[in-house]
């Protein structure tokens, strides 16, 4: 997944994997128009990588909320899955709701209920691929492609909201 830090004056793009085993990042620079590749380091507690003589922590990546989401929606602006799936991970995956039509889910019905996401194996938000959305009262699951929710957001046909 694609990270944005700050680093000095400028804005980078990072690369991330979501495997916990992968111990590099891949930042993409724009003056050359390259990736490079970036060891990470452990140092108390925290992880890093260096570029351009600045240490950067994983964790320090430019965080965009649900609230901005909605606004670019309202703007007309574009959003990606990767926006989408940032906004996620800065509010809290437990504190992310989905309103969803049941047609989705049954096909037929026009009523609309709310959904959290569930991570399980091959559904993690960070992976950026699909998410698990079980209802608030945990009978129904829909297993969507990220990028498809963001469509629906853009096109009103599903909306999000932080608690």
């Amino acid at each position: 997944m694609y990270f944005k830090y700050k680093c000095g004056k400028k804005i980078i793009d990072v690369w991330k994997s979501s495997n916990e085993f992968v111990n590099n990042v891949i930042v993409f620079d724009d003056h050359t128009k390259r990736d490079y590749s970036r060891s990470l380091i452990s140092e108390n507690d925290r992880v890093f990588f260096t570029w351009n003589r600045h240490k950067i922590y994983l964790d320090d990546y430019i965080h965009t909320s649900i609230a901005e989401i909605n606004e670019k929606i309202k703007k007309g602006e574009w959003i990606t899955s990767n926006d989408l799936c940032i906004a996620i991970l800065s509010e809290g995956i437990d504190n992310v709701r989905f309103t969803i039509p049941l047609s989705l889910y049954d096909g037929e019905s026009s009523e609309k209920e709310v959904f959290h996401i569930k991570e399980e194996f091959n559904r993690i938000v960070m992976d950026d691929y699909k998410y698990l959305l079980i209802s608030e009262d945990g009978e129904k699951k829909l297993h969507l492609y990220t990028a498809d929710v963001a469509s629906m957001l853009r096109d009103g046909y599903v909306t999000v909201q932080s608690v």
